[in-house]
């Protein structure tokens, strides 16, 4: 008889564990929110936001979260290339997009950014590309609010 009462409580454990978990699932689910990431002012990153900072990225200005995708090229830094920034400060290479229409290097197959774009949710989160703080660390995200899927793109230098 103790042994049938074990059985019994140990089934009521586990059903109300199932059910916990699920509950705890369905409340953890994707949702349509956009985090806003906070912004630091210039007194609080004590004058790191100057131009010659490790922070600086000389896309910035034209490779945005509202334009991304209708961007052509983006600028890496490779402490070779020939282009020079606002500071006068060489090493970087101008490369195509992986959905540029034209020539291109390129691993991906053909048409797998087509579906890449804003209206499908795709949204650019995080852009190292031709930031000089770290040597070919040279990578944009982007993520979709939809699916929830976040994609890295990274560019490897011509050796």
């Amino acid at each position: 008889m103790e042994t049938k009462n074990f059985f019994k409580n140990a089934l009521k454990a586990a059903a109300c564990y199932l059910v916990a978990t699920s509950m705890m699932t369905g409340f953890t689910a994707c949702t349509d929110d956009i985090y806003d990431e906070p912004t630091l002012d210039e007194t609080q990153l004590g004058g790191m936001l100057d131009a010659s900072a490790d922070t600086y990225n000389i896309n910035d200005g034209e490779f945005t979260a509202e334009n991304w995708r209708d961007q052509e090229a983006i600028y890496i830094y490779d402490n070779e290339g020939p282009e020079i920034d606002g500071m006068g400060r060489d090493g970087y290479t101008l490369v195509n997009l992986p959905w540029y229409d034209g020539d291109k290097l390129t691993n991906l197959p053909t048409g797998f950014c087509d579906d890449l774009t804003r209206k499908n949710g795709w949204e650019l989160v995080l852009n190292r590309c031709g930031s000089r703080s770290i040597l070919n660390n040279n990578f944009f995200a982007i993520y979709n609010k939809y699916s929830g899927m976040l994609r890295f793109f990274y560019y490897q230098p011509v050796q």
